[in-house]
């Protein structure tokens, strides 16, 4: 077919022929709650001064109670209300990925912590393992501490880029995505989802609460 007629059927014919599939979706929330950011802000120092080092082997310097902190055992009110918070979010987020009602299965927290980013501090890419949902709260943002950036999987696969310049992408073609959070904002995502946050360059902590999640069957 010569090419000044294939562009011509191109033309006519794409705007009904391009369907989206599989999908990247971050839910964002707002939820402002300056006791409660301040209660749990407190908390993540004290922490901090608590244990003094990390016990996971992440390549950063970001502080976090992974393997130190049991919200269960501790039982701290602040932490609890907002657990249940963040629960009735990742239940909406949840179930937009269903035509159906999952009223068979119940959301349970499967993992809770605190993250301290002292100036220079960063987080690595990397993925939630044996979880369906993740999410970070946000207490303490200075300007310049970090944006959280998500990355698609066909990133990760994509031997030879199309050459679109950066001013002319769109949502089809985006390979990253950033969020610049603000105290009290909510991000969650399916927990196969690779993100990092960028460094902090401000002179104040960066303090965040991380989450995961799970649908079991009742």
């Amino acid at each position: 077919m010569p090419s000044n007629v294939f562009n011509k059927y191109f033309r006519m014919q794409t705007p009904n022929r391009i369907h989206s599939w599989f999908s990247t979706t971050i839910y964002y929330e707002e939820i402002p709650n300056e006791p409660l950011v301040l209660k749990l802000t407190s908390k993540a120092l004290e922490l901090k001064k608590i244990y003094t080092s990390s016990a996971t082997a992440w390549r950063c310097s970001t502080f976090n109670t992974l393997d130190l902190y049991n919200w269960e055992t501790d039982q701290d009110p602040s932490v609890l209300e907002l657990i249940e918070k963040c629960a009735r979010n990742v239940g909406d987020f949840a179930q937009s990925f269903s035509s159906v009602p999952l009223d068979n299965y119940e959301l349970a927290c499967t993992g809770f912590w605190f993250n301290v980013a002292e100036p220079g501090a960063y987080q690595e890419y990397h993925q939630h393992a044996s979880s369906h949902f993740s999410l970070c709260y946000y207490l303490n943002v200075p300007k310049k501490s970090g944006n959280i950036v998500f990355k698609s999987f066909e990133s990760m696969f994509d031997m030879c880029p199309l050459p679109i310049p950066d001013q002319y992408v769109n949502t089809n073609s985006y390979k990253t995505v950033s969020y610049t959070p603000s105290a009290g904002s909510l991000l969650i995502f399916r927990s196969n989802v690779l993100h990092m946050v960028e460094q902090n360059l401000s002179d104040e902590n960066r303090i965040s609460i991380s989450m995961n999640f799970n649908l079991i069957k009742k």
